[in-house]
């Protein structure tokens, strides 16, 4: 790369799709990225030349994007970029040289690939830096000078030419200099080079953390393939080697078209993330529709069309179908992330265990842990440094639109001043019920659980369900079937201003559902159990298991 005159112009347009021309005709043929130069237009298409071909040709308007950008040319060489001038355009002009050359070391299998990934990476976050435009300039200038250097040594990795500088780390024009001061300049950058490698240890030794840092995890859910053919929820929660929730969970519906690339964040972890032994990414899995599964004779995944119908009367159950679990804390990775790397977490069919006793049946049997599956759920996980305010500032595609944010169950590391949380995790462990009613089998109950005032009164939109989905008046268990003595372990989040938890209650309905439709209309609530949230002295209701009574309803 050699430094040229910058030409700044307004007519250059950047590719945002492939096109392929036909062949005979006078379209222009382009890849996505590629700058062209325009030269004319209609209503509905261009006409001009690409930079890198040097051919002209008319192409649509759809496919591309006008943007200011700069042209450098030297000689017959045309490089053009849109990132500016100084170091952010140079390292634009940097990264698209390295691409072909990347290309080829992919193909080849080189083991240089490793370390251009790691340049490129950190030739992206210098860019970042550099045009943020918020640095003073010292600090811009080691910016300058850690890009220069990265470029030199990636330059020098892949056997290219000597970017030839001045001291200060500005390119030198070859037209605009004697033979004799370029061949000294180039003496002199070879031996910068070699001096800077020299300095530069292997391993550089590990910096000094502060006291305490804020890491996020981000999960891109990229398809769910399973076995199935009703409507399910996609509940994700991060836990510990022990099986302990450790976040929120997200909840996801399927088949939609966004599980087929949901993005997911799990943040406001502390440092202790790092030196935990495993994280399980833990996805229960819940099929909403009657009380048997629907006959099923080929396999699904997230990319599907339309839910397919489910109980006419509308009065659909949540019925427990699996879950997909996998240790993930290889891919947890500060200093070598992975956010390509697509992983299987595997999916495990309920049988007859409750799916809290499923997932402990995982962790627990390494036997059906490390089972081959063709089932489950395919992600890809990125570990960030920050809190969501940074993640925000610093790495804003990753929390971008309707990204479903889940947060750590308890308290950061790190609390910052005006973060106040006022969040009630309320876990139904379990009950113990009769038979009762003359009926010769054991229920299959269900469980609603609802906020109410003083009077009786729902409290309207103060329960989560799950990150990801609006606030309901209600939290609907799953339904185990003919089991009196169900063990749920689910877990919702009341969202409750605090001058209303005085009077505030949680209440629990019993009803039990039926696999008959017509008697399921007609199947009443037959029990209820309540807690008030705030005891009589003013303190909130203590962080422990509590034992409800049954009371029994009669209509």
């Amino acid at each position: 790369m050699t430094a040229s005159d910058h030409e700044s112009t307004a007519n250059e347009i950047r590719t945002i799709y492939n096109f392929t021309a036909k062949p005979g005709s006078l379209h222009l043929s382009f890849d996505v990225g590629e700058l062209l130069h325009l030269e004319r237009e209609t209503d509905s298409w261009y006409w001009g030349k690409s930079l890198k071909k040097d051919v002209s040709g008319a192409f649509p308007k759809s496919y591309v994007q006008i943007r200011d950008c700069v042209v450098d040319r030297c000689g017959g060489t045309v490089v053009a970029s849109a990132g500016g001038i100084g170091v952010v355009h140079d390292i634009a002009v940097t990264l698209r040289e390295w691409l072909e050359h990347c290309k080829k070391l992919y193909v080849n299998n080189d083991e240089r690939l490793k370390f251009m990934e790691v340049s490129m990476r950190a030739l992206l976050e210098l860019r970042a830096q550099a045009a943020s435009g918020a640095l003073p300039q010292d600090t811009l200038r080691k910016v300058a000078r850690t890009a220069v250097f990265t470029i030199d040594k990636g330059n020098r990795t892949l056997g290219m030419e000597l970017a030839v500088r001045t001291a200060n780390g500005q390119l030198v024009d070859p037209l605009k200099i004697s033979t004799y001061k370029l061949n000294a300049l180039h003496d002199d950058a070879n031996a910068r080079i070699e001096k800077n490698m020299e300095t530069t240890p292997v391993t550089p030794p590990p910096a000094t953390p502060p006291g305490a840092r804020t890491y996020t995890i981000a999960v891109r859910v990229h398809n769910f393939v399973c076995r199935m053919n009703e409507p399910a929820e996609i509940a994700l929660a991060l836990h510990d080697a022990s099986g302990a929730k450790l976040t929120e969970h997200l909840l996801l519906r399927w088949p939609t078209n966004h599980v087929s690339s949901a993005l997911v964040v799990f943040t406001d972890f502390g440092s202790d993330i790092i030196k935990s032994e495993k994280i399980y990414l833990v996805s229960n899995i819940v099929r909403i529709g009657n009380m048997d599964a629907q006959n099923i004779d080929n396999r699904r995944s997230s990319v599907a069309q339309t839910p397919p119908a489910v109980s006419p009367s509308g009065r659909s159950m949540r019925r427990p179908f699996g879950v997909a679990c996998a240790d993930i804390k290889r891919y947890v990775n500060i200093d070598c992330p992975s956010p390509d790397k697509h992983i299987l977490v595997p999916f495990y069919a309920y049988e007859k265990e409750n799916l809290d006793s499923l997932l402990k049946k995982i962790i627990a049997n390494r036997d059906i842990k490390d089972a081959k599956h063709s089932q489950g759920l395919w992600v890809s996980v990125m570990l960030v440094e920050g809190d969501l305010k940074q993640i925000r500032e610093e790495n804003p595609h990753l929390v971008v639109g309707n990204t479903a944010v889940a947060r750590k169950m308890g308290f950061s590391e790190v609390i910052m001043p005006g973060d106040a949380r006022n969040d009630l995790y309320v876990t139904i462990c379990g009950g113990s019920f009769s038979k009762g009613g003359g009926k010769s089998s054991e229920r299959n109950i269900e469980l609603i659980a609802k906020v109410v005032d003083k009077h009786g009164q729902t409290f309207p939109g103060v329960i989560s369900i799950g990150a990801g989905v609006p606030l309901a008046n209600e939290y609907t268990s799953v339904v185990y079937y003919h089991d009196d003595r169900p063990r749920w372990q689910e877990t919702f989040k009341v969202c409750l201003n605090i001058e209303e938890f005085k009077e505030a209650h949680l209440v629990f309905l019993c009803r039990h559902r039926s696999s008959n439709e017509a008697k399921d209309r007609a199947e009443r609530h037959f029990a209820l159990s309540y807690l008030r949230l705030m005891q009589r002295e003013g303190t909130t209701t203590p962080d422990t298991q509590h034992n409800l009574c049954v009371y029994k309803v009669g209509f």
